[in-house]
């Protein structure tokens, strides 16, 4: 059995494998639409139509109305490990879950009503108080849309996983994401985000539009708290 410290650098590393992974692709740091010959690359439109037209301002503004999310999510990577979660969304408070084969399910909440961060793994009584809100940042699939300017030229419209969706390219220095929009629910479906050749996509799944319990952004019941040097600091 893996002691405490282990325990706890393996969920430090976990985490910060999921922010190496997306931080290039989900990126949302004053994002730019293409220039026009770049925005007019073709994307086939598949489906049967039917869908009531929607601009991409509509499709954004239905992502930002939503009285909670909860969905799961897929990373794959070139290289490195396939990475699967789950998140819990509502305002500014998040729970993200994130799981590798053979592992303990690291777990990250950040409650904003009450200020603070946890990191912990699903087999420890102890948590680890962060000041870092990256790990939910960057895999929040609402911010990801968040400063998305409705003025961006879409690729086309495409169903994808049987949703119709807007697609969009953006670019942001040296990386070039390309980003299918559900319409009727204003969410990510698919990120393809790629940096010198390489190309990481980040799948959402099982969307559900809820309000959530406070709870779910609570610690559990009796855990304990710990702080490392240059990770976190304050108190419970």
């Amino acid at each position: 059995m893996l002691g405490v410290k282990n325990r706890q650098r393996w969920m430090v590393i976990s985490i910060l494998m999921l922010i190496i992974v997306v931080a290039a692709g989900c990126s949302r740091t004053n994002p730019s639409p293409l220039n026009d010959s770049a925005s007019k690359e073709n994307v086939s439109v598949q489906g049967s139509g039917t869908a009531k037209a929607k601009t991409l301002a509509e499709v954004l503004a239905q992502g930002k109305n939503q009285p909670g999310v909860y969905c799961e999510y897929v990373v794959r990577p070139d290289q490195g490990s396939l990475l699967r979660g789950k998140l819990w969304i509502a305002g500014d408070n998040l729970r993200a879950e994130s799981m590798e084969e053979g592992q303990s399910t690291a777990i990250f909440i950040r409650n904003g009503a009450k200020g603070y961060n946890y990191m912990f793994t699903s087999s420890d009584t102890q948590a680890i108080k962060v000041t870092d809100t990256h790990p939910a940042e960057e895999i929040d699939p609402v911010k990801t849309l968040q400063d998305v300017s409705d003025k961006t030229q879409p690729l086309g419209k495409e169903v994808k996983d049987g949703k119709n969706c807007v697609v969009i390219k953006l670019e942001e220095d040296e990386v070039v994401n390309r980003i299918w929009i559900w319409e009727e629910q204003g969410v990510p479906v698919r990120i393809e985000s790629t940096y010198n050749e390489s190309t990481t996509v980040m799948e959402y799944s099982n969307y559900k539009f809820e309000a959530i319990p406070e709870a779910r952004f609570e610690l559990p019941a009796g855990m304990t708290v710990v702080e490392l040097p240059g990770i976190g600091s304050g108190n419970p």
